[in-house]
């Protein structure tokens, strides 16, 4: 029975490694809606490695 725990956890772990990975080496570009109350909040979005602003722009 904890053999069979530990293989789940494992096969568990991997799947998620796994996923994980695919969805960072998918790059390209993606769509991220925003919406606020009110609107017209200014938005900004950081590389938290660089610090370099990535994109900005204000909510409709």
């Amino acid at each position: 029975m904890k053999r069979n725990i530990s293989m789940y956890s494992l096969l568990l772990i991997l799947g998620l490694i796994a996923f994980g990975c695919a969805s960072i080496m998918e790059g390209g570009k993606q769509s991220l809606p925003i919406d606020s109350t009110p609107p017209g909040a200014k938005v900004r979005v950081v590389n938290t490695r660089t610090g370099e602003i990535v994109a900005e722009g204000t909510t409709p």
